[in-house]
């Protein structure tokens, strides 16, 4: 008995009980995980319901049952529990804390708010279908191009600039001040090993105007986001409103869209592109290879994964999200010079177009910065650094200094580390030493750009 006690102890992290020294301790090594699990910031002394329910979370009928018992989020015991099933590796049980994670979300747009940890303070959020259509659905874009349509085209006394005829009419205007703006602005980039919520809300702290990279699913909005899967698309369903700028599953556009008096004529371009501001999102899928999506106002209410999806304190944050789809395993080679993975030509074009479109439809809309990610170099196995290459060679060559500031914001989970592995397999297999090298997509990216 006395064996196994101590053994109950060492799986249940409701058990652990933290000491003030440990509270402030930096941990180091090897131990880090497991230190993690134990220094909590609720003292538990035994099993409560909650804790219960957490230990079998992988019934899903317990993701349910998390909602009942716990009206409103506590995200201490949602934080002990995720460090403890991180630490023991336990996949299945993380994916069903992200499953409980998406319905709280849920709950609380259908209650329309939500109480931070610790304030009684109801923060309110969007739930008028009048007032997300105007907001949110009636404001969607559809930017559409073809591979050969240049989005960065002519050149008027030095200065690079875009085309009008690919532009809309009403915005035409500031697109061209932002790209031929005074190159005394130097466009800051940097690459950080941070979630891309934390980043996003990081330069709307510094007063900026930012928008963020969805890398999303080609086929559908959200990807994976009902299932609890752990990529970025899903994540930002998980934190915010987006499901109805994307999904709209309450069906408002419909009910909406026939009452307004919009015609796409007068602001969609019929030359080269074609950004159509009238289109609801049962047409948006699949997206097609040089096709993004522009959201504003959607409404961003909890952290990311990084900080336990904890609700803001604040309130929720207006933020603008570019929803594109990168290249499912390209065509690629290795570099028999350099021995790296890269796409093949017609790959390596196409990427650079979608990198062109992104950041117009982001300058388009006034946005003086940026969170971009590895794009594509996840479960769609593009080659991070062929990609981190592309994505350099754009910005620097036609979009200089055009952004205040530029943010990659990488962590490697488990899809990247599978598809670095893949890479280093097949570079193995190519090369003719048997020598090959390969990085995670963190260290792509910095390789390239500090």
């Amino acid at each position: 008995m006395k064996n196994k006690s101590s053994q109950d102890k060492k799986k249940n992290p409701s058990s652990n009980k933290k000491t003030s020294e440990e509270k402030h301790k930096s941990v180091k090594g090897n131990n880090e995980k497991h230190v993690a699990s134990s220094c909590m910031n609720v003292h538990a002394s035994s099993s409560s319901p909650i804790d219960k329910t957490y230990s079998k979370i992988q019934d899903l009928e317990n993701t349910d049952k998390l909602l009942i018992q716990s009206p409103k989020f506590d995200v201490d015991a949602f934080q002990r529990w995720y460090k403890f099933y991180l630490n023991e590796n336990n996949k299945d049980a993380l994916q069903s804390m992200r499953i409980y994670i998406m319905k709280d979300t849920q709950k609380a747009m259908m209650e329309n708010g939500y109480y931070f940890t610790s304030k009684q303070v109801k923060m309110a959020l969007r739930n008028s279908e009048k007032e997300i259509f105007e907001k949110q659905l009636r404001m969607n874009k559809v930017y559409l191009y073809e591979e050969q349509d240049r989005v960065v085209g002519e050149t008027i006394n030095g200065d690079t600039t875009v085309s009008t005829s690919l532009t809309t009419s009403a915005s035409s205007s500031s697109l061209s001040t932002l790209l031929n703006a005074s190159s005394n602005q130097i466009t800051s980039i940097t690459v950080v090993k941070e979630d891309c919520i934390s980043a996003l809300i990081k330069l709307h702290e510094k007063g900026l105007n930012p928008c963020i990279l969805n890398m999303a699913s080609r086929n559908k909005g959200g990807g994976g986001y009902e299932t609890g899967q752990p990529s970025q698309e899903e994540t930002l369903f998980r934190v915010s409103n987006y499901i109805h700028s994307l999904l709209d599953p309450n069906d408002i556009y419909s009910k909406y869209a026939l009452n307004v008096m919009d015609k796409p004529s007068s602001s969609v371009s019929h030359n080269h592109s074609h950004v159509n501001t009238f289109m609801g999102p049962k047409e948006f899928y699949p997206l097609s290879d040089f096709q993004v999506i522009y959201s504003p106002n959607v409404q961003l209410f909890r952290n990311g994964e990084d900080k336990f999806y904890e609700y803001l304190e604040n309130g929720p944050l207006d933020i603008s999200i570019i929803a594109a789809a990168a290249y499912i395993r390209p065509g690629t080679f290795t570099d028999k010079k350099t021995n790296q993975l890269r796409m093949t030509s017609k790959f390596e074009e196409g990427t650079k177009q979608k990198i062109r479109i992104i950041l117009h439809a982001a300058l388009d809309n006034g946005h003086d910065s940026i969170v971009l990610s590895a794009f594509g170099c996840g479960a769609y196995r593009c080659p991070s650094g062929h990609t981190a290459e592309l994505f350099h060679q754009v910005i620097h060559q036609e979009f200089p200094n055009r952004f205040k500031e530029i943010v990659f914001a990488i962590l490697d989970n488990d899809y990247t580390v599978k598809s670095s592995s893949e890479s280093q397999k097949k570079q193995a297999e190519s090369s003719s030493n048997g020598n090959s090298s390969s990085s995670s997509n963190y260290e792509s990216f910095k390789k390239v750009f500090c």
